[in-house]
């Protein structure tokens, strides 16, 4: 019995770690914890830090575009509007990490560090179920398109080397 509890913690270790590794790789991105305090803009901020170089938003032609390999292919599935879901999912990553620490301060009875990290994933819970409403993922992409650090562009920038010629497969340059 002692053996099956022994490779349980390993394991609980194991996960505690992968997931902590996944999170700070994340947080290089953005601070979810300023994100959070930001509310909308935050939101905003890391769609474009998560998105940039794959999405733009053409304000001439009024829609979203994306990254297909070669060339920039108008957004006709919405893709823009579903990848504020990956928002949400990095939210997730810092809940996980949230419930890890509040479960390892309750396990050393630390009341305090245990409330303050509930308190947290309260908060996290709270902006994922936010931004799974369509209202709050279009708010999103309004914010994300806006500004000069936005996803936005005017639709002048199309055309910066007009002695290239897309292909299907590349681009061909004199």
């Amino acid at each position: 019995m002692e053996q099956i509890f022994a490779e349980v913690r390993k394991r609980v270790e194991s996960e505690r770690e992968q997931v902590g590794k996944t999170a700070e790789s994340e947080r290089g991105k953005f601070n979810i914890k300023t994100a959070l305090n930001q509310n909308e803009d935050g939101d905003a901020r890391i769609f474009v830090a998560l998105n940039r170089g794959r999405l733009v938003y053409d304000h001439a032609a009024g829609c979203w575009y994306e990254w297909a390999g070669h060339h920039w292919r108008l957004d006709e599935k919405e893709m823009a509007l579903a990848g504020v879901a990956e928002v949400a999912e990095a939210y997730l990553v810092d809940f996980k990490c949230y419930a890890w620490a509040r479960a390892g301060a309750e396990k050393v009875g630390n009341t305090k560090g245990a409330d303050a990290a509930k308190a947290m994933e309260n908060a996290l819970a709270k902006r994922v179920r936010e931004l799974q409403t369509v209202a709050r993922k279009q708010n999103v992409l309004h914010l994300a398109r806006a500004g000069e650090n936005g996803l936005g562009i005017t639709g002048t920038e199309w055309d910066a080397s007009p002695w290239a010629l897309g292909c299907k497969n590349g681009v061909i340059k004199s």
